[in-house]
């Protein structure tokens, strides 16, 4: 009993990652039950004398009923019950089975017992059918000790030797350890492959909202070190001249990889469809990798399809000897696959970001991109003070007329270049429209904002290619969100006064409550500031 309720318990603990449901195996086990208790009843009754037919075939229809009946709980959602009943149902297979090879004869049921054992293996699992085998093999001694002492007699019973009986049993045995060796690794490989079924989807799903490359080679690197037994690892991008590395996973600190573009032999003339390259020991000729892979073995070099060529990823397994598992390369191959996908769609994905927040002309930000800024601006105070300055090009028409809409391109490529170029890291500069530009400065007083200005100014104006040109700008701050309601109006208008006042100039618009309510150039009121 003990050993079928562990039996029991080893299902309860296979539960999570059943491969086959329990309800479909005990399906095809009372199959086998059916069958085998028909073939014990037509065995019983062809070849014992004066066998009672009636009376052996009440036996086998009450045991296909106790059977079915604890077997049917299997099908319910009860599943606690389920399995204890169904132990119980291995227990009672015993008892009928051992004792129609006792009371009957044995001829032929030995073959029926050791068939069910093998289905038990099969149908529900190694262990347990390991489990039922010791439970036949206590009904035998059982049985023969009850014989021995007289606590049971028939007519049929015949006392065997105690080598007969350990015979019997080492051939039931034998066949058992056998088909549960079988059952064992069949089983362990197919759980295998289900949880490296189970493990892949994990990481196609975090590969699934992943917006930068550089986290999609972090992902795929972690994956193949926590999944694939891999110590180091490696994701090389191509070169003008050779290789670069990109990121490394346990790499030599010592390593020189900061210094540019190497060469590889093992990578090199390789291409995305190419299959991947195993090699046990680096050569003379690779002395990059081997700086990376300091006396490494058993290198795998998977090919990564990439907007820009083909990429690299070079594995370093933590195996044994010079054999690499079928296994270990096939997942690291459809890993790389999924994870050159990912990364060419994060790519695929900065371009049309930026396309759709950058202006096409001259690369900086676009007139949506400005609009955005300010209303994420009314709702973020930390981001004040806030300068605005806008930027217009002087005489920008005659540009035009006089050297041709090209030549006007080309001037507001090389003046946007020079603000953006100008401006510090955290502004945002945007093309307003036409020849005008916008630029925000977060946490910027006036004086602060007008030295950023200036410095354009005068970088435009010392710029002598492709056109000498000059620029005029008007400035304006908010120090509250209200204050970003009528910004880009102030900034506007001291960007006319500016031109009135003789263009090439930065014009601050000074709120009231700060100084006197005048639009003046900045130069005038330097000392107030």
């Amino acid at each position: 009993m003990n050993a079928v309720s562990a039996g029991a318990k080893g299902l309860r603990s296979q539960q999570a990652d059943e491969i086959v449901p329990l309800s479909e195996r005990v399906l095809v086990l009372m199959c086998f039950r059916f069958a085998a208790a028909i073939t014990v009843g037509v065995l019983q009754v062809s070849l014992v004398p004066n066998a009672a037919v009636v009376a052996q075939w009440l036996v086998v229809v009450l045991y296909l009923l106790t059977t079915s009946l604890l077997s049917a709980p299997v099908l319910t959602a009860r599943r606690g019950l389920a399995l204890r009943t169904f132990g119980i149902s291995l227990l009672v297979d015993g008892v009928f089975l051992q004792g129609e090879r006792v009371f009957g004869t044995p001829v032929g049921l030995d073959i029926v017992i050791a068939a069910y054992l093998v289905a038990v293996c099969l149908l529900v699992s190694f262990r347990t059918g390991l489990k039922v085998a010791l439970w036949h093999s206590l009904l035998v001694f059982m049985i023969r000790q009850a014989a021995l002492i007289g606590s049971i007699s028939h007519p049929s019973i015949e006392i065997k030797e105690q080598s007969e009986v350990i015979a019997y049993l080492g051939v039931l045995w034998l066949t058992v350890i056998a088909t549960a060796q079988f059952a064992s690794l069949n089983e362990r490989e197919l759980r295998r492959r289900r949880y490296d079924a189970e493990s892949f989807r994990l990481f196609a799903v975090k590969l699934a909202g992943v917006e930068r490359v550089n986290d999609v080679r972090e992902l795929l690197l972690q994956f193949c070190h926590d999944e694939l037994d891999v110590g180091r690892a490696a994701w090389i991008s191509p070169a003008a001249q050779g290789y670069t590395l990109e990121l490394g996973l346990g790499l030599d600190q010592q390593a020189d990889t900061e210094s540019g573009v190497f060469f590889s032999e093992l990578l090199r003339s390789g291409s995305a469809t190419a299959p991947p390259r195993v090699v046990y020991r680096l050569g003379s000729d690779d002395k990059w990798l081997a700086s990376l892979f300091p006396e490494a073995r058993r290198l795998i070099a998977l090919p990564i399809a990439a907007v820009e060529g083909t990429e690299w990823v070079v594995l370093e397994h933590r195996g044994r000897g010079n054999r690499l598992e079928r296994r270990v390369i096939s997942s690291a191959s459809q890993a790389c696959v999924a994870a050159g996908l990912a990364a060419s769609r994060t790519a695929i994905l900065a371009q049309l970001r930026r396309a759709a927040t950058t202006d096409g002309l001259t690369g900086v930000a676009n007139r949506r991109t400005f609009d955005e800024t300010v209303a994420k601006l009314r709702v973020t105070p930390a981001a004040l003070p806030i300068s605005l300055f806008l930027v217009d090009i002087d005489h920008f028409k005659s540009v035009n007329d006089v050297h041709g809409h090209q030549m006007g391109d080309v001037v507001l490529q090389s003046v946007a270049g020079l603000i953006d170029k100008s401006a510090r890291p955290d502004d945002l500069v945007a093309r307003y429209g036409g020849e005008e530009f916008v630029v925000i400065l977060t946490n910027t007083t006036s004086a602060q904002a007008f030295e950023v200005a200036e410095g354009m100014r005068i970088k435009v104006h010392a710029q002598q290619e492709p056109l000498p040109v000059t620029i005029s700008l008007g400035l304006a701050q908010a120090d509250d969100a209200a204050g970003l309601d009528d910004l880009v109006a102030r900034a506007d208008a001291a960007l006319y006064r500016a031109k009135e006042g003789g263009r090439n100039q930065v014009v601050v618009d000074v709120p009231a409550r700060s100084f006197p309510a005048t639009t003046v150039n900045l130069g005038e009121i330097s000392s107030a500031l």
